[in-house]
This record gives C-alpha cells, structure tokens and sequence, in this order.
C-alpha cells in the first residue's frame, strides 16, 4: 500500500506544485517504516485481549522501565522523521524551486518537531518516573520484542 501510495505521490508532483498532501503522505510513509510492525503487533494484542479472551498485554510498567519503553518509541521517532525527511527532500529536488516547495519545508519543520516533543516526553520519563499506584501488583516489562 506504501508503495502505491509513493508512486501516486511521485506522479502528482510531476504534474504541478507541491502541497499539504504530499508532506502528509511522506509522514505517513516514514511512520510506517518505523511503527509499522510495532503497532499491528501492539493492536493484535489488544484485541485477542478485548475480543477472544486472550491474555491481558503487558504494559510499559513503572520507573526504569517506562522510560526505557519511552526511549525506545523516541528512536523509532527518529527513524520514521528520517524517513520522512528523505522522502520530503528529494520531493523538494523533484518540484524544483519553481514548483512552491514551502508546504513540504513546513512539513520537515513539522517532523523535526514531533523528534523535538517526543524527546521531552521521554525526558520527563526519565526525570520524574510514574510509580506504581498504591496496592497494584507490579506489571512485567512489555511482552513484545521491539526491534
């Protein structure tokens, strides 16, 4: 489906200027690169919790490793921002300057940004770690392999 979508893309663009859609597109693209796996994975779960009675997912637990889990989706943040920027850069080469490349520089800046947040996200983390409530049983690190 992400091929298709990166082929549709490519043609759109050689067929006038750039605009929202196509930053949007990259993002998506980028996103899937890197959470892809993670969230089909992490969805599977939940719903043979939620639908056939399967076991209840782990979740991130507390402290150390929550911020750990958090350090982790941040690099896969990365991942998918440096896909995104290298599908957003070329697209500016392919337009060319005449072509109005602001909206996918915008998109780039939007991606930096989200690298940003989620960096603070995972400092905070870090820095103030969630406990675990009072009388709640301590949950296991997460039962996926992330890779």
């Amino acid at each position: 489906m992400e091929l298709v979508l990166l082929v549709v893309t490519t043609l759109d663009l050689k067929n006038g200027a750039a605009d929202w859609k196509h930053g949007l597109a990259a993002l998506y693209i980028g996103y899937t690169v890197a959470y892809g796996h993670y969230t089909v994975k992490w969805l599977d779960g939940h719903a043979a919790y939620r639908l056939a009675g399967g076991d209840n997912p782990a979740g991130p637990g507390w402290g150390k490793v929550r911020a750990v889990h958090a350090w982790k989706l941040w690099l896969r943040t990365v991942v998918a921002a440096a896909a995104a920027l290298g599908l957003l850069q070329t697209a500016i080469w392919y337009v060319g300057g005449a072509g109005g490349v602001s909206s996918l520089k915008a998109w780039q800046f939007g991606a930096l940004r989200a690298v940003g947040i989620h960096a603070l996200i995972a400092a905070t983390c870090t820095l103030w770690p969630k406990k675990a409530a009072a009388g709640a049983e301590e949950r296991p690190a997460l039962a996926t392999t992330e890779r």
